[in-house]
């Protein structure tokens, strides 16, 4: 099944490794990962919206458990892009994936990743947090039933 949530915490633990090495690559492209894979929001969300908008303590509606203000993440932005959409500072969605994918490979992970699979796999571990899956759906704008979105959405 393509785009699930990766299970295995060894992988995703190799996640971890992989956008560090990507911070020394491309910190736009460890920005943008990492609000995907450490906070859940959705690729979209994140282009379409101003730097100091994510960087906020409220987001928007969709996220309202995410609280960027005090987020380090921000330090790793070029000055003066407050104003600027993510689309508008970040390269490419093919370059980002490549620099992804690449860098997987360099750390052992043979497995494709894209923003789905990061966001899918951020889920899965908030659901082991004890996150309420409510919360969790909510990222997703998932309204099916909660045994859709654990089987065919996420894979699990």
């Amino acid at each position: 099944m393509a785009n699930v949530a990766f299970t295995n915490f060894e992988t995703i633990s190799k996640i971890h490794n992989i956008l560090a090495n990507i911070e020394d690559t491309s910190p736009l492209a460890y920005v943008f990962f990492s609000l995907i894979f450490r906070f859940g929001i959705k690729q979209d969300d994140i282009m379409s919206s101003q730097v100091s908008n994510v960087f906020s303590d409220h987001f928007s509606d969709k996220y309202p458990d995410v609280d960027l203000s005090g987020s380090s993440l921000k330090s790793h932005l070029p000055s003066g892009c407050e104003n600027k959409t993510f689309r508008e500072i970040l390269p490419t969605r093919d370059y980002l994936h490549k620099i992804l994918n690449n860098t997987a490979r360099s750390c052992g992970l043979t497995e494709r990743l894209n923003a789905r699979v990061l966001q899918k796999t951020w889920a899965y571990v908030e659901l082991m947090n004890d996150t309420p899956i409510s919360t969790v759906m909510a990222h997703f704008s998932y309204c099916h039933s909660i045994y859709n979105f654990l089987t065919n959405f996420l894979g699990l």
